[in-house]
């Protein structure tokens, strides 16, 4: 299966990037959100975390570095050409794969969606969030260039789940 792995061209230096990305891939504001799925130190003592709290984190973690650039996060969309009975099984485990790739470095969060708000068709897809600022105070922000070198890992693990990949927005 051919799937698209997109990263998004927003800056997303904001002050309520981390606030509006977090928000509009979990649905905060809505009367069922996603379940909160992550990786990375953030300092959450709770699960699931407070969906404030959980935004709050990753602002933190950012004020706390020495070690930022003007973006604050990357906003990775996996699509797949169809929609999934349910969002758990081997893509899921890929996306999974992908996140975990990111997390002992850069927090990271995702979730699945099935929605296209912009063509109105259903396709399954995840939205990965993930930080510029690392929580390790050794480890360079998560520039551009430090982004496009994880990408032949992810096109490794997905020939792993037997995905082919196209990228949009290297």
């Amino acid at each position: 299966m051919k799937i698209i792995i997109k990263i998004k061209r927003e800056t997303y230096t904001n002050d309520d990037a981390f606030y509006n990305a977090l928000n509009y891939i979990f649905g905060f504001d809505q009367p069922q959100p996603m379940p909160i799925r992550f990786y990375g130190n953030l300092g959450l003592t709770e699960y699931p975390p407070d969906p404030g709290h959980f935004i709050r984190s990753f602002e933190q973690l950012r004020e706390g570095s020495s070690h930022t650039i003007s973006r604050k996060l990357w906003h990775i969309i996996i699509s797949f050409p169809t929609v999934f009975p349910q969002p758990y099984g081997r893509y899921f485990y890929f996306a999974d794969a992908v996140a975990r790739l990111f997390g002992p470095y850069y927090p990271v969060a995702y979730s699945y969606h099935k929605d296209n708000r912009h063509t109105q068709r259903e396709h399954s897809h995840f939205h990965l969030i993930i930080s510029t600022t690392s929580a390790s105070p050794a480890l360079p922000p998560l520039s551009r260039k430090k982004l496009n070198s994880y990408l032949p890992q992810i096109i490794a693990i997905a020939h792993q789940y037997g995905l082919t990949t196209q990228i949009i927005g290297q």
